[in-house]
């Protein structure tokens, strides 16, 4: 004998199959109600599966837009800026940065102030040539 608390016994796949309470004794209802619950649940799950790589695609597609500019707070000290400072540059990444940095470090000696005084002293540095130091002259300042 059931208790009053207990629940109606109603299977998950009735209520998305939409069977009707009356025919879920019926051979083969049950087994139509999981389909289309499986069919449902794969549905759903495309759908929201779509949606996110729209989503993804969409905003990569923004942010790789050519036109885009770069927009930093001010220019960058090229004599005194650390690694995470030098890798928000265009075309200078973790190791242009710190072989960047690394030279600096070697460069400072007796009677010279500092190692980069102009965009061309950057051609220093290993793996930067004349179209990077180009790309870079107008983030940059030397002080």
């Amino acid at each position: 004998m059931g208790s009053v608390l207990e629940a109606p016994r109603t299977c998950f796949y009735e209520v998305f199959a939409l069977v009707p309470e009356d025919q879920t004794h019926i051979d083969g209802v049950d087994e139509l109600a999981r389909r289309r619950a499986q069919g449902w649940g794969f549905v759903l799950a495309a759908v929201i599966g779509l949606a996110l790589a729209v989503g993804f695609a969409w905003h990569t597609a923004a942010g790789l837009r050519a036109g885009r500019p770069l927009v930093l707070d001010g220019r960058i000290n090229v004599n005194e800026a650390p690694v995470a400072s030098l890798v928000r540059l265009p075309q200078i990444g973790y190791s242009r940065a710190k072989a960047i940095v690394s030279y600096r470090e070697q460069a400072l000696r007796p009677g010279r102030a500092r190692p980069f005084e102009k965009p061309q002293d950057l051609e220093n540095v290993v793996g930067i040539g004349p179209k990077t130091v180009e790309a870079l002259a107008e983030y940059l300042r030397f002080e």
